[in-house]
């Protein structure tokens, strides 16, 4: 079965208000996340399918486009840190990834994801990433604050 959680992602105009916005939203879908596996009559999967908020079509601000993986990386992080211990624990046995529209926003999103899966659906390329290893840390919630933190900014 499959659980989904719809979002409307915020329009991105600037960098810094952009990522807190979408940290915002994140934090949502986290929250969301978690609440539904805590309702017995439900049955979640234990894989948690990203997209990455108002990038592509989506994307008010075109210049920003190169950057949306380390966007979506450090709002990320902020959404995690947002989240009270409990939804951390909940967390830590769920493997994420990330589902992007096109092939080429595969690369960059592997790199500011590292050992995430990251699915690209579009069709200018198939493309899956060799999963993590399940419960490795780089394939949880841990993990992907872990790697946001750690993914450079590149240039603005």
């Amino acid at each position: 079965g499959q659980y989904v959680i719809h979002a409307v992602g915020p329009k991105i105009d600037k960098l810094l208000e952009g990522v807190t916005d979408l940290a915002q939203v994140y934090t949502n879908i986290l929250s969301e996340y978690c609440l539904a596996l805590r309702k017995e009559d439900l049955k979640v999967p234990k894989v948690l399918r990203l997209l990455p908020v108002s990038s592509g079509i989506f994307l008010q601000n075109k210049r920003l486009d190169r950057h949306m993986p380390q966007m979506t990386a450090a709002a990320l992080s902020v959404a995690f840190a947002r989240l009270p211990l409990s939804m951390h624990d909940m967390l830590k046995s769920v493997d994420m990834e990330m589902c992007v529209f096109l092939g080429r926003e595969q690369g960059p999103y592997k790199e500011v994801f590292p050992g995430w899966k990251v699915n690209a659906s579009g069709a200018s390329g198939p493309a899956t990433a060799t999963p993590p290893a399940a419960g490795t840390a780089t394939g949880t919630a841990a993990g992907a604050a872990a790697a946001a933190a750690a993914a450079p900014p590149g240039p603005l």
